[in-house]
Parts: structure tokens; sequence; C-alpha cells
């Protein structure tokens, strides 16, 4: 199980693969950088 649980599991097989590890991270990172750069948790609507 990896630390994002089904999340990403995109092809449903039960198992995180790199490819789907790697999306999670990246989106983690995308999220941390508008948190420090605004401030705020992505509330730009």
């Amino acid at each position: 199980m990896s630390i994002f649980g089904n999340m990403f599991d995109f092809n449903r097989d039960g198992k995180t693969d790199i490819f789907e590890l790697s999306m999670g991270l990246a989106l983690l990172d995308e999220l941390e950088n508008d948190v420090a750069e605004d401030g705020n948790e992505g509330d730009d609507l």
C-alpha cells in the first residue's frame, strides 16, 4: 500500500505503481507551491 492508499490507483489493480505514485507526489508538490506562493490553499475561484 502506498502513502496515498488507492487514490491514485488508476488501473484499479490494488497496487500503486511508480507512475501512479509520481502523480500523487506531483500533486502534493503543486499544492505545496500554491500555498507557499499565495498563503492560501488554492481558493483562487
